[in-house]
């Protein structure tokens, strides 16, 4: 009895040791949450890296947790149907805990990073205006169409 008792605790310092040897191979981790443009949490996003690590689907609270191979920096985006988005940058350190919150916007919802700028025509200058000729009144009214059986 005694023997079996020592088998199983040794069996399991040999587990925790070999877990805990694994776990100290892996070099980070990245956790964040998905939410729409109404802050709400979205369900069932796919999550991937640029370099690929591993991918992961949000849970019902739009959270996910993502363990990393190696340290560096990763471009994080968040896929679901119906939703755009941009890749996050993140950058990774050994052993920390990185977080990357992602935004996804219901399509036909620019980006918040697109900007759009107006092209404005500069105003003339006072010379420019002074100078400026006025078309003739010729030039202004086109010439009238023949009729078909006139040549």
């Amino acid at each position: 009895m005694r023997d079996r008792l020592f088998g199983i605790l040794l069996l399991g310092f040999v587990v925790a040791v070999f877990a805990g040897g694994c776990a100290a191979g892996q070099t980070g981790v990245l956790w964040g949450t998905v939410i729409d443009n109404n802050n709400r949490p979205i369900s069932g996003a796919m999550i991937t890296t640029d370099p690929p690590s591993s991918s992961v689907a949000t849970d019902n609270l739009g959270r996910y947790l993502l363990r990393l191979e190696k340290v560096g920096t990763y471009s994080v985006t968040a896929e679901m149907l119906g939703y755009v988005s941009e890749p996050t940058l993140v950058q990774t350190k050994h052993g920390d805990m990185t977080q990357a919150d992602i935004k996804l916007l219901p399509e036909g919802i620019a980006p918040v990073s697109t900007v759009v700028v107006p092209v404005v025509k500069p105003e003339p200058t006072a010379a420019a205006a002074t100078t400026e000729e006025k078309p003739s009144a010729a030039a202004a009214e086109p010439a009238p169409k023949k009729k078909w059986w006139e040549k």
